[in-house]
């Protein structure tokens, strides 16, 4: 992890002597978004629809789960807390196959973002050394 920071801090002392005006720029495409911005990016695009498909998903495993967890505790006979308690495994299963394949399309935007925000570091880094010729 040092040498990626070490490289970054190297970058930005030769963009800060090639360009000085750039800094700031690049600071702000260095800061990133959080957890929250990525959430609602989510919620944008071509796959907006299984985004709130999963969480819909994940929101009826929930109530499943809720549901199957109070007829477990009301059930009396052994045979039907077993029923109600495989029910309870298949929507735990369910919810977190849900959270799985949310986090990866987290992952992924992230990923992408990532990706622009490289993209626009090379753009500024090849504007500052087209002013320095």
């Amino acid at each position: 992890m040092d040498a990626h920071k070490d490289i970054d801090q190297d970058l930005r002392r030769r963009l800060n002597v090639q360009a000085p005006g750039s800094a700031a720029e690049l600071e702000a495409i260095e800061r990133g978004a959080g957890l929250f911005s990525l959430l609602a990016a989510s919620f944008q695009g071509k796959q907006a629809w299984v985004t709130a498909l999963l969480y819909g998903a994940g929101g009826l495993a929930f109530v499943g789960l809720l549901l199957c967890g109070n007829a477990y505790l009301a059930a009396t006979s052994v045979a039907d807390k077993l029923d109600w308690a495989l029910g309870i495994i298949a929507c735990l299963f369910f919810f977190f196959l849900v959270k799985i394949i949310g986090f990866a399309m987290l992952a992924k935007l992230e990923l992408l973002r990532e990706l622009r925000r490289a993209e626009r570091r090379i753009i500024l880094l090849e504007a500052a050394l087209a002013k320095s010729r």
